[in-house]
């Protein structure tokens, strides 16, 4: 099925609860204005990310979600927060199942270890891959690459 990206994005975001200390921007890249995919699932990824993204930037600040060309024939998303960031000895267990970050600022944050294994499946299920890219104290962006659907 062939979707629409910013409605994608406006439809995940207006399921986040967001604070007023967090800004929450997007911007899609003309180039990638449909990908292909399942509707539900996919506003899950999304919504799932931009969640994790209010959750662990505890002291608020900016959101982004970007949609631009990944290659000829895939686009990329990417959730960007300016939150408490994720030590490179833990990214690769991000993905796994019931998997949790554990430093002191995320004790408090509650979550099964669910929500980026979900998000991995349904990514992988669309033919594409997510990964994390982070720096403790700085935030983290999280990316997840889709098939664009063409024009």
């Amino acid at each position: 099925k062939i979707l629409n990206v910013e409605r994608l994005v406006q439809d995940a975001l207006s399921l986040v609860k967001v604070s007023s200390r967090h800004k929450v921007s997007y911007h899609i890249d003309p180039e990638v204005a449909y990908v292909k995919g399942d509707q539900n699932k996919l506003r899950q990824v999304v919504t799932n990310l931009v969640s994790n993204a209010v959750k662990y930037s505890p002291q608020g600040g900016k959101i982004s979600v970007d949609v631009k060309e990944f290659s000829s024939s895939e686009a990329i998303f990417s959730v960007s927060d300016d939150g408490v960031g994720i030590p490179e000895e833990q990214k690769e267990r991000l993905f796994r199942k019931f998997s949790r970050i554990d430093n002191k600022e995320s004790k408090e944050i509650r979550g099964a270890g669910l929500g980026l294994w979900i998000c991995k499946e349904i990514v992988k299920a669309h033919g594409g891959k997510v990964w994390c890219e982070s720096e403790v104290g700085k935030g983290s962006t999280f990316l997840f690459t889709l098939k664009k659907a063409m024009g």
